[in-house]
C-alpha cells in the first residue's frame, strides 16, 4: 500500500490519530459529557496561563478562529459552568476568562 504523499492528507490522518489517542486517554475518561475535545484544549490553555489575563480575542489568535466560533464555544462553555467571564477595571468592553 503506497503512503499519501499529499500534506493535506498527511495533516487529515494525523488529527485522526490524535482524537482517538486522547479520546482513549485516562485524563479525557474522567470528563464529563459537556466537555468536548475544543473545551479541552481552551481549558488546558487557560490552565497553562492562569497566572495571565486571557480574553477571547487570545482564544481566537491561539487555536486559529474565527471570533463568531470562538463567540459561540465560549458562551456554550459559559453556559455549562466551564469558564466565569469577569470585567476588567481597565476597560469596561473587555471580559478576562
Amino acid at each position: 500500500m503506497s503512503h499519501p504523499t499529499d500534506i493535506g492528507c498527511q495533516l487529515h490522518n494525523l488529527s485522526n490519530i490524535l482524537k482517538r489517542r486522547l479520546e482513549h486517554s485516562k485524563a479525557f475518561s474522567q470528563l464529563d459529557d459537556t466537555v468536548t475535545r475544543n473545551n479541552g484544549w481552551i481549558l488546558a490553555f487557560l490552565a497553562d496561563h492562569k497566572s495571565q489575563d486571557i480574553f477571547q480575542k487570545d482564544i481566537e489568535k491561539e487555536f486559529s478562529i474565527r471570533r463568531s466560533t470562538a463567540t459561540v464555544l465560549l458562551q456554550l462553555m459559559e453556559k455549562n459552568d466551564l469558564v466565569i467571564k469577569e470585567a476588567v477595571d481597565y476597560d469596561a468592553r473587555l471580559k478576562k476568562l
